[in-house]
């Protein structure tokens, strides 16, 4: 990981953070798309997975954020559309 981020590759920490989050572990996946967004921060999957890792994590409020940049950097992204309609949904609003 150190190295990805020291040649600043953002596909792969990516590559990485996917992985990290189809293993189940969202903490080190949103590690690593924080590295990838501080790479490319106009990335809007970057933020959507990122949003995705922190709401797995119980992070409602940072995953909202998260899915709201996404969406400003690109409105018709609908992952990020349907996460934040989830987050809305589990917290009742």
């Amino acid at each position: 990981r150190v190295d990805l981020i020291k040649n600043g590759d953002d596909s792969k920490l990516s590559e990485l953070g996917n992985l990290y989050f189809t293993i189940g572990d969202f903490g080190d996946s949103a590690i690593v798309f924080e590295e990838a967004i501080k790479i490319s921060g106009t990335n809007s999957q970057y933020f959507n997975n990122a949003a995705s890792a922190y709401a797995n994590l119980g992070l409602g409020d940072k995953a909202r954020d998260y899915y709201k940049k996404a969406l400003d950097l690109d409105p018709k992204l609908e992952m990020a559309r349907q996460g934040l309609e989830r987050l809305q949904i589990v917290n009742g609003q």
